[in-house]
Parts: structure tokens; C-alpha cells; sequence
């Protein structure tokens, strides 16, 4: 999986940049909560690997589409009121 996804993250598309005991720690296995609750994944129910940042915002958001649908929404229309607000 880390060789199909070029070492990077499926959602940024970058490699992981947390630094754990002196050393870049190795991206997240993201799989699915409803099969194995807990932080380890059984194996079967492994979806990709992500960075740290993006496996936390995923985690925070619960894995809820409307949730991060939400987020999407929030960060284009205060990325767009701040750049209007530049351009004034």
C-alpha cells in the first residue's frame, strides 16, 4: 500500500511530517471504525494510509461525510470572505 500511494498521503497528497523520537513517524493506517473500534485494525478492514494531520481531522470529523461536508463548506466561504476582504 505505502508503494502503490508513493509514500504519501491519499487525502494531501504528502509525505507524513510528524517527527516522533527524533525521527519522521510513518503514516497512519486509516481503516474502518465500525469493524474495529479500537486504534489497531484487524487487517481486513484497512482503507489507505494518511498523515497524521489529515488521520486527525478524519478522526475529529468521526469519519461523517455531512460533518466534513460542513468543514469543506466553512473553509471555502471564509477563504473567499478573507481574500474579498484583501481585495477591499
Amino acid at each position: 500500500m505505502f508503494a502503490d500511494q508513493k509514500g504519501v498521503c491519499k487525502v494531501c497528497g504528502n509525505p507524513e511530517t510528524k517527527i516522533m523520537n527524533g525521527r519522521v513517524a510513518k503514516l497512519s493506517v486509516d481503516h474502518d471504525h465500525s469493524c474495529c473500534p479500537h486504534h489497531r485494525s484487524c487487517g481486513e478492514c484497512v482503507k489507505s494510509l494518511l498523515c497524521g494531520n489529515c488521520n486527525a481531522a478524519l478522526g475529529f470529523a468521526k469519519d461523517n461525510p455531512k460533518i466534513l461536508e460542513s468543514l469543506l463548506k466553512y473553509a471555502i466561504e471564509t477563504r473567499t470572505n478573507e481574500l474579498q476582504s484583501k481585495q477591499n
